[in-house]
């Protein structure tokens, strides 16, 4: 019975031959579907990888000749010059720029500048290593978290950067109302604002200037050659007027402007040329310790030898920015002025209370700060 009941056991869960062949065959064709599944995902997952670094690749190279191609005209904004910008050697794939900085820039500022650079180009700084010992700061910078590119930043003592100071004059305000002067007050450098005497707002206008931090100047009207075709305005100094009359004349234009350190002509290209009439305005000047700036209107006006003769602080106007009311000419004057201010040293400039002078100023007065330019108050310009 036992054995019995052990065969009948066992061919209960006998299976059978040819079932068992059957189920091998039939797993191993399932098999070889896997196995042609796997390598298909897998080889999909590979090509996806190589195209993708294949594509990151190239944004590196497009990166890197975008760098080189702009970063003389980057550097430039700091003042750098080209003669100060080499390439370095090429280690495998990571091309070096080395960057003289001259010693009147600092590092961490050169190395904030060409950080924005570099994003800007829609790249990334990898890292940027200081070495305090060494004045040097070493930037690595790529895409993808690849180095394409190492800049080395290596500080020159012997080097200074090409700048000057510059005294900015904006004349005529007074005509309008307080809305123009408002917005000019809002520029942070340091300008001098020369106010129209006698009119309904001068003296507000003036007030508005001085509590901004400005400094203000009375922008006395003169004879122009061309008038009465020209006319200076209210208040005006005429070569047919007798010394007495100038004195009272530019005695009650300085009183109408409150906080005034200075004078400048408004016009006046025939009043300037006349020895008598300026002497007896630099005279009154001179009384109430002003100093004196030739707007040089005529390139014949005696007003500023003059003033040196008499001992009356002055300097004269190197050009004027805003000759063509156009934002984009003015800011070509603003930096031919700023190239007589590298050769001179100290330069003064005119514009005119308009807005496009407004927004010239406003947009390129911060990159020429950044070039080491200063800017400084006409008061610092005389002597």
């Amino acid at each position: 019975m036992l054995s019995m009941s052990r065969e009948v056991l066992h061919s209960r869960y006998r299976i059978p031959r040819s079932y068992r062949r059957a189920r091998r065959k039939h797993f191993s064709f399932a098999g070889v579907l896997v196995v042609i599944s796997v390598v298909i995902l897998a080889s999909s997952f590979l090509l996806i990888r190589f195209r993708g670094h294949d594509r990151q690749g190239e944004e590196g190279l497009q990166f890197s000749e975008r760098l080189h191609a702009q970063i003389q005209d980057a550097l430039a904004q700091l003042g750098i010059w080209d003669d100060l910008i080499e390439d370095g050697d090429k280690e495998g794939s990571v091309r070096q720029i080395r960057i003289r900085v001259p010693d009147d820039l600092p590092l961490v500022l050169c190395n904030l500048e060409l950080t924005r650079f570099i994003k800007g180009l829609d790249g990334e700084v990898i890292t940027a290593i200081e070495h305090p010992g060494e004045n040097k700061v070493i930037i690595e910078a790529g895409k993808w978290g690849v180095v394409t590119d190492e800049i080395v930043l290596i500080k020159a003592p012997d080097i200074t950067r090409k700048t000057g100071k510059i005294a900015m004059i904006i004349d005529d305000f007074g005509y309008g109302g307080t809305e123009l002067m408002r917005a000019f007050s809002g520029l942070n450098w340091k300008l001098t604002f020369s106010v129209l005497p006698n009119l309904k707002g001068s003296s507000s206008i003036a007030d508005m200037a001085f509590r901004s931090g400005h400094e203000v100047m009375v922008h006395l009207p003169m004879e122009p050659r061309g008038y009465p075709q020209e006319d200076p305005g209210e208040g005006a100094i005429f070569v047919k007027q007798s010394s007495g009359q100038i004195t009272k004349t530019v005695r009650k234009a300085i009183k109408s402007i409150p906080h005034a350190v200075g004078l400048n002509n408004h016009m006046g290209s025939r009043a300037t040329e006349n020895r008598r009439v300026m002497t007896a305005v630099l005279k009154e000047v001179k009384r109430q310790r002003l100093f004196f700036v030739d707007s040089m209107t005529s390139n014949r006006s005696v007003a500023y030898d003059l003033a040196r003769k008499m001992g009356v602080k002055s300097a004269k106007r190197a050009m004027t920015i805003d000759l063509e009311d156009d934002p984009e000419a003015i800011k070509e004057g603003l930096y031919e002025l700023s190239k007589l201010a590298v050769r001179d040293g100290l330069v003064v400039g005119i514009g005119h209370a308009r807005e496009n002078t407004l927004k010239a100023l406003r947009e390129e007065l911060p990159k020429l700060q950044k070039r080491g330019f200063r800017f400084v108050f006409a008061s610092e310009a005389v002597r």
